[in-house]
């Protein structure tokens, strides 16, 4: 499972943390997918075959209306927060993008739209299935090369969100000994603030000789998500890609340096 470099990745679609490997579609396309810029990146939504122009329009329409009056709507931020508990204190995380996925998906979903990937800078939903009933490749960039070859490959995926919390080698301020943190699961919010509560928690700095070690950290935090069927993949900086023990079978490491550890 160590050496995916003879994988063909064609139709890949890379933004940020994450990249979904579209190979194939649902059905025959009507139109092709949109892409836009929103919340400061690019967003691409494929409806393939139940994609029209008026469909496209309201998702867009309503992307643009979410960033305009998010910071003032306080029942979008009440509806696009959950809180964690870090120690013995509570801290809420907001996710406006995983919210904004949410939107889209009740969207296609009202629609009738069965095949969709939304990729919102490396936040991505799936839904449905390609007509040859391959499944879907998502692909977790590198953070030490984030231009280069992913780092990991996840096979088997539908109906299901991926969001990843990442800092690149490339950006001020790196160096964080877990840079990489995807969460996997059904509900687009919960993911999204999730991936950024585990990043912060593993990168917590200050930690005394009664404090967890990262590993039993991890252990928790895998079983804690397995309770409410949620997965994760994290990678650290010493050649390591710790991902829940669900993923054995469906998850590979593409560089012959790095090695995947189930919990």
């Amino acid at each position: 499972m160590r050496n995916f470099r003879k994988l063909s990745m064609a139709g890949t679609a890379v933004i940020m943390a994450v990249a979904a490997f579209l190979l194939g579609s649902c059905e025959k396309k009507q139109l092709e997918p949109e892409s836009k810029e929103v919340f400061g990146s690019i967003c691409m939504v494929n409806l393939y075959e139940s994609g029209t122009e008026k469909l496209y329009e309201e998702i867009f329409n309503r992307l643009e209306e979410i960033e305009r009056v998010f910071s003032t709507d306080e029942k979008a931020k009440e509806a696009s927060s959950r809180v964690f508990q870090v120690g013995n204190e509570s801290k809420k995380y907001t996710s406006m993008k995983g919210f904004a996925i949410e939107e889209i998906k009740g969207m296609a979903k009202k629609s009738h739209a069965d095949c969709l990937i939304v990729n919102l800078n490396g936040k991505v939903l799936l839904r449905g299935e390609k007509s040859d009933k391959t499944p879907w490749k998502v692909g977790i960039k590198n953070p030490a090369n984030p231009n280069g070859m992913s780092i990991a490959i996840i096979t088997g995926l539908t109906d299901t969100s991926i969001m990843t919390k990442a800092e690149f080698a490339d950006e001020i301020g790196t160096g964080k000994k877990y840079p990489s943190v995807t969460v996997i699961g059904s509900d687009s919010i919960y993911a999204d603030t999730c991936s950024s509560y585990v990043f912060d928690l593993l990168n917590k700095v200050g930690e005394t000789r009664r404090d967890k070690s990262s590993v039993e950290k991890i252990e928790e935090i895998c079983e804690k998500l397995r309770r409410i069927e949620n997965k994760i993949v994290i990678v650290d900086s010493d050649g390591r890609i710790f991902a829940s023990k669900e993923l054995e079978g469906y998850i590979g490491a593409s560089l012959d340096d790095y090695e995947i550890v189930f919990r």
